[in-house]
């Protein structure tokens, strides 16, 4: 029975993780980040940020990682910790990859936050993320699930439209639009 408490709160977890963590490098980087974070929490007499900042944590992760424990503040004791990480890890392991082929790296979180929106809406519900960076998409980006490539870029629509590119082009040399 407490097993099925620690699923069922872990589940509830991994819905909060997923409202502010887009790919699997976030996810990852993140559960370490709670690791620490309880770890320090439970273990440690230290509760000063020091040793925060000397295992490299970005503010940002920080303060999402604290906004996940003030929602659900009764998951973790000293206890349980490592079997309630260890189901969440085993949770978020199991959620779906979605490989977005972009032509370079995102850095904005709020255009970020749309695509995984966009991916959650009308792909997979509970995917995450895994960025690559392919020049070629420019224009256009390209997804692979369950093993298919889904090309959307631009030099593919190009290459299937070409000889109507070429068309127009001859044409618009022959007699130009007055």
């Amino acid at each position: 029975m407490n097993f099925d408490i620690f699923t069922m709160d872990s589940q509830k977890f991994i819905n909060i993780i997923l409202q502010d963590t887009f790919t699997r490098e976030d996810a990852v980087r993140r559960l370490r980040v709670l690791r620490i974070i309880l770890e320090q929490k439970f273990f440690t007499q230290s509760k000063d940020s020091s040793l925060l900042q000397s295992r490299d944590i970005s503010p940002d992760d920080y303060k999402i990682v604290q906004s996940w424990l003030s929602l659900s503040p009764d998951l973790f004791n000293h206890i349980n910790i490592y079997k309630v990480l260890n189901n969440i890890s085993n949770s978020l392991d199991k959620l779906p990859d979605i490989i977005f082929y972009v032509a370079s790296e995102i850095n904005d979180p709020l255009y970020l936050a749309k695509i995984t929106q966009w991916v959650r809406e009308f792909i997979a519900p509970c995917a995450l993320l895994d960025l690559k960076v392919d020049p070629r998409k420019v224009g256009g980006l390209a997804f692979v699930q369950e093993g298919r490539l889904q090309d959307y870029s631009l030099a593919l629509f190009m290459k299937r439209k070409r000889q109507d590119i070429l068309d127009l082009i001859r044409d618009y040399s022959i007699s130009p639009p007055m």
